[in-house]
């Protein structure tokens, strides 16, 4: 072989292994987007399960503070206002 055919040679197979070479390591890289995107999954996976242990503690909390008696208050007294508003709509049409 000639130098030259041996260069080209060379040349081909050194471009050649540089190629595959690159082009496995994009492959198995995580692209930024992608590891993005798996930052922005975990994290909201982190949020829910606050969210959801709060919002455990809340219904624990209410539950532990329910009256029947506040909510048979509470009921009366928006019957009561429900009522007078009634009254003063018929007694403002009544004028008219």
């Amino acid at each position: 072989m000639t130098k030259l055919n041996l260069k080209m040679l060379t040349t081909t197979v050194v471009l050649s292994t540089l190629s595959l070479a690159s082009f496995s390591s994009k492959a198995s890289e995580v692209s930024f987007e992608q590891a993005l995107a798996n930052l922005v999954v975990s994290q909201g996976k982190a949020v829910m399960h606050e969210l959801t242990e709060q919002l455990e503690q809340g219904i624990k909390t209410d539950i532990s503070q329910f009256s029947i008696e506040q909510t048979i208050e509470f009921l009366k007294g928006s019957s009561e206002q429900l009522a007078n508003k009634e009254t003063e709509n018929t007694e403002k049409s009544s004028e008219e």
